[in-house]
């Protein structure tokens, strides 16, 4: 007859889980829906192996692996039925196939499972293996549920009727150093079983890394059976947690506020705390640099679980506001605006060459019909020029107006025009029009004089500015020119 034994975690110390998080996965036949605990009270920490009916298969096991090389105690409240002629049983194992492995049968649901340990409570007598008359348990390997066997580790040990509608404490102790495994059952003071031996390199060969689990069945003749846990071993999941993220502060984006999904958690057994213990919540302005964000979980029973993740800002904050240069309007905090302390810098384009090159704190290029210098003295007077584009440092910079000088000469009066510009653009370091200004006319002035265009609020972090379809002299009178340009801004 097919028989299954039923076995419920109570207390593990010094178990070695690979995951913070202890959680077990149901196979087969068991349930964890409404099983009640030796008081009669449905609880978190109980699982039904099988119903009172026949041909049930179940089987609990943790899906984290446990370290044979570390010792532990498991310690369960097993419940076998009520029916002194049912069957078959509970089993208690380790092994290294899978967290969904069950057999039915008479091997109580880890049968033929090889390499295994288990620890078989028999409640079905099978003369075919050698089985007691009563009620009995016994230690075997590698599934192999025959008695009197060289797979056989410790008993059988006949006990009284099990199937009396009773819980019984059940503890498994293994000890790494002396490697002795003891199993108690009902008397936690001297065990029932002992087996002495490198259960690491005898049954699992040298893979101290397995499975542990109850499982169980019936066939012709049954009973409910079922486990519970006095201690409850599964932490809190976080159902989400973010991601690191990173903000870079360019000029485009000023802003390192992050706004985030804060995270929860939930205990398979009961309510949890959620704190965050470290870093900002959502919608904060986050500083430069990294920033370490960690929430920690509690459940009733103490287990823990934590989520974590790095908020990195990437910028420079000269003067310590938590507002990068690029952004901040007085980088140096003296209460005077950054477009209030800049000088004048003059732009000469390299002659004969159109690649960038440093000027000033500033990069440039030109293109246009002419590639001598075109912004020298009584130079670029006569032929227009489609375009000029100036290249600045990818550094940070503010740019608050443009401007022009003219070398004025007595053949036109004051106010007269003495060019046009069809238009300017201003781009961003990233390449984005910040401004555009159509049909800018160059009126006469002042000799030494800048005509000047303001760009009508200061312009952060400008990494071009282009002047198309530039005519410096459209009346076409000799003796006037374009002296130099300069932009007014920090650099």
């Amino acid at each position: 007859m097919f028989r299954i034994t039923s076995i419920i975690l109570l207390l593990i110390t010094n178990l070695n889980i690979r995951s913070q998080n202890a959680s077990y996965q149901l196979n087969g036949d068991a349930t964890s829906n409404n099983v009640t605990d030796r008081n009669g009270t449905v609880s978190c920490k109980c699982f039904q192996l099988t119903s009172n009916t026949t041909s049930q298969q179940g089987s609990v096991w943790n899906r984290n692996k446990i370290d044979l090389n570390n010792s532990f105690v498991l310690d369960f409240d097993i419940y076998l039925g009520s029916n002194n002629g049912g069957a078959d049983g509970i089993a208690f194992g380790l092994q290294q196939s899978s967290s969904s492995v069950g057999v039915s049968g008479n091997g109580m649901g880890l049968g033929t499972i090889n390499p295994s340990l288990g620890v078989y409570i028999d409640t079905y007598q099978n003369t075919n293996l050698n089985d007691p008359a009563g009620d009995h348990i016994s230690i075997q390997k590698n599934g192999d549920v025959t008695h009197n066997t060289s797979n056989e580790l410790a008993g059988p040990i006949t006990v009284s009727n099990l199937e009396n509608n009773t819980f019984r404490r059940l503890k498994l102790e293994w000890n790494s150093t002396t490697q002795v495994f003891n199993v108690y059952l009902v008397n936690m003071i001297t065990p029932i079983l002992t087996h002495t031996g490198d259960i690491i390199n005898n049954i699992f060969a040298g893979d101290p890394l397995v499975y542990w689990g109850l499982t169980g069945s019936t066939g012709l003749f049954f009973n409910q059976q079922k486990f519970c846990s006095n201690t409850d071993l599964e932490s809190p999941e976080f159902s989400t947690c973010p991601t690191d993220v990173t903000i870079t502060l360019d000029g485009n984006n000023c802003s390192s506020i992050y706004n985030f999904t804060t995270p929860t958690a939930t205990d398979n057994c009961g309510s949890t705390n959620t704190v965050q213990t470290s870093g900002l919540p959502s919608g904060s302005l986050f500083p430069i640099g990294v920033t370490t964000n960690t929430w920690v979980s509690t459940d009733l029973a103490g287990n823990t679980a934590t989520c974590s993740f790095n908020v990195t800002v990437i910028g420079i904050d000269s003067d310590g506001d938590n507002i990068t240069d690029l952004c901040d309007i007085d980088d140096d905090n003296d209460g005077i605006l950054d477009s209030e302390e800049c000088t004048i810098v003059d732009i000469t384009p390299i002659s004969g060459t159109t690649t960038d090159s440093q000027v000033s704190g500033l990069a440039n290029s030109y293109n246009g019909s002419s590639a001598g210098t075109p912004f020298s003295k009584n130079n670029f007077t006569e032929t227009p020029i489609s375009d000029i584009k100036y290249f600045f440092a990818n550094q940070p910079n503010i740019v608050s107006s443009f401007l022009i000088y003219n070398n004025a000469g007595g053949d036109l009066t004051d106010g007269q025009s003495i060019g046009n510009i069809g238009t300017i653009n201003v781009y961003s370091q990233s390449g984005s029009i910040m401004l555009t200004v159509l049909n800018v006319d160059i009126p006469e002035g002042v000799a030494g004089n800048p005509f000047v265009l303001n760009l009508g609020s200061d312009l952060i972090d400008v990494g071009r500015i282009d002047l198309f379809s530039i005519n410096p002299q459209p009346g076409g009178l000799s003796g006037i020119a374009w002296r130099e340009v300069s932009l007014r801004g920090c650099y």
